[in-house]
């Protein structure tokens, strides 16, 4: 369900003939995000910052760090199209 907004407006600014490999370009992206990428990093994140299950002297700053990459990836919602703009590139 997560990825039903940015299907849903794939398919409005997608040029016609290449839906198909949009969405596999898409979906891989966010696969590998979510299931590979989001692990990779937090376990790089925790190695530097030395955190582990005897120590979790700095747990806090690893708590700001997520919560600092969460306020820059919302700072790019701005950039996403509006319905208006969609609709004008029909």
């Amino acid at each position: 369900m997560r990825m039903l907004p940015i299907l849903t407006l794939m398919m409005h600014t997608v040029p016609k003939g290449i839906e198909a490999s949009m969405y596999a370009l898409i979906t891989a992206s966010i696969t590998i995000s979510v299931n590979w990428g989001g692990d990779l990093m937090g376990s790089i994140v925790a190695m530097y910052l030395r955190i582990d299950a005897n120590n979790m002297d700095n747990f806090k700053t690893g708590l700001y760090y997520k919560l600092f990459t969460f306020v820059i990836s919302m700072a790019f919602i701005p950039l996403l199209p509006t319905n208006q703009e969609v609709m004008e590139l029909k």
